[in-house]
């Protein structure tokens, strides 16, 4: 009986392949790669940074260049070797990092608000004008300059920006960020241009809260945040109402 199913199978099988209907391989669902670029995610480690040819004309060390629109993933930590190197640098449009809970960590230290090791140095842990960036899922502390520094349309999510000498989030208009904890940077906890949204973030003990739309006023929307503790104040900008957002410890106005 075995028998005379495998050879059932075999006959379906070739009855299927003159039809021209495609066969499942096995292993995962569809037949295709599992895993690392062959899932049309790019991997970034320590050891490729170090190495280069992440993509075409990133040269060995840091910052990695990312020349190509797409999905890259952190797969380690990203050690920075001093305060005037970026960790990544993106040149292209359509980016989207998810950091994995990994960390770029530079090495900088703040030991309270604006009080910082390097202050507006300049290596950030990303740097880009490129437009419709995504960064997600992970940390960036101690770098020189800013810890994200995005263009427009940057969406920012779930990010812990810490220890950084200038903002630790600046972004171009149009841009969201959102459930995000800043704190400890030299300059601005957040940084951002006309028509963003921002949204359920804690800053603290920055030197400056954040910096909010004071070229054209009521351009940019605030809610659900936490200021505290803040050195200076906790928005600069004309106007950014606080509430709904929680202040303690602030100039709160």
């Amino acid at each position: 009986m075995k028998n005379l199913n495998a050879t059932k199978l075999q006959i379906l099988a070739l009855a299927l392949s003159t039809l021209g209907v495609p066969q499942a391989s096995a292993g995962k669902p569809g037949g295709g790669p599992s895993g690392g670029s062959s899932s049309g995610v790019i991997t970034i480690d320590q050891s490729n940074a170090l190495a280069g040819d992440v993509t075409d004309g990133d040269a060995p060390g840091f910052p990695v260049t990312l020349s190509q629109p797409g999905s890259y993933r952190l797969e380690s930590n990203l050690t920075i070797p001093d305060t005037s190197t970026s960790a990544i640098e993106i040149t292209a449009d359509d980016v989207t990092i998810d950091f994995n809970g990994f960390a770029v960590l530079g090495q900088n230290v703040c030991a309270s608000a604006g009080s910082c090791l390097v202050k507006f140095g300049t290596g950030h842990g990303i740097n880009t004008d490129a437009a419709n960036v995504t960064v997600f899922g992970g940390t960036v502390r101690g770098m020189g300059g800013v810890g994200l520094k995005l263009g427009r349309n940057a969406h920012i999510e779930r990010m812990h920006l810490t220890h950084n000498g200038d903002s630790g989030i600046k972004v171009g208009q149009d841009s969201t960020v959102s459930d995000n904890t800043v704190d400890l940077n030299g300059s601005f906890g957040i940084w951002a241009k006309n028509g963003s949204l921002i949204l359920r973030n804690v800053i603290a003990y920055n030197f400056n809260g954040g910096f909010f739309n004071n070229i054209d006023p009521g351009k940019v929307a605030i809610g659900a945040n936490v200021f505290q503790y803040n050195l200076i104040q906790p928005w600069v900008g004309n106007p950014v109402h606080l509430l709904p957002n929680a202040c303690f410890g602030n100039n709160c106005q």
